[in-house]
């Protein structure tokens, strides 16, 4: 379990990383955009948000809060794991 103030991998910032800063946006703006590309794949699937972390190979925790915004960039190995489930490439995926 992580250590109390932890930061989750997947909630880092990209900068970081070392790669620049994102371009400010709300968590709602992140969830909106990202929530309009994933729904439909879902509702084509038949599918819940839960199925796709299932599906995808990652924690439930991981797939809820890039949904709510709450994660500001993906990690890549994490990007295409879903990206595969939902049968999209990468670069589809909203980040």
């Amino acid at each position: 379990s992580p250590i109390e103030g932890e930061t989750h991998p997947e909630t880092r910032l990209a900068d970081e990383d070392g790669l620049g800063e994102l371009p400010a946006e709300s968590r709602e703006q992140r969830t909106e955009r990202r929530r309009a590309v994933v729904d439909p794949l879902l509702r084509k699937l038949g599918w819940t948000w839960n199925r796709l972390a299932t599906e995808a190979g990652v924690a439930p925790k991981i797939v809820y809060e890039f949904r709510d915004g709450i994660t500001v960039k993906l990690r890549p190995v994490t990007r295409n794991l879903l990206a595969d489930a939902l049968g999209i490439s990468e670069g589809e995926l909203p980040n």
